[in-house]
């Protein structure tokens, strides 16, 4: 959560919006209890510029998600699912192209050099 607070401020002034790992100590256990919640339900944290959800998307899965783009808690009339999810969804599939083009690559080179 530093990582998003240094990004946002100069010289970057980037904003971001992804998963967390559920054992941060930052994340409040409020989030993380899933016994007393339902199928497709969300929580939202705020602080600052950072709004920080917790959302169920099915009995027994809790996703985190950091967004420094979002303000608010909007939810979509259409899909039932909030804007950082949907946000989220649409633009990922950009991180995963790019991953698979990089694991493509290799940036190995030729060499006559014996090992020692």
């Amino acid at each position: 959560m530093s990582l998003a607070d240094e990004l946002l401020q100069d010289p970057y002034k980037l904003t971001i919006i992804g998963t967390l790992r559920k054992n941060k100590k930052e994340i409040p256990p409020e989030l993380l209890a899933i016994r007393e919640r339902n199928a497709n339900t969300s929580m939202f944290c705020f602080d600052k510029k950072k709004v920080l959800l917790s959302c169920v998307p099915k009995k027994k899965k809790v996703v985190l998600l950091l967004s420094t783009m979002h303000e608010g808690a909007k939810i979509a009339k259409e899909t039932g699912k909030p804007a950082i999810v949907q946000n989220y969804n649409e633009t990922k599939a950009g991180v995963d192209t790019f991953d698979q083009m990089c694991s493509n690559m290799s940036c190995n080179r030729k060499t006559r050099r014996w090992p020692l």
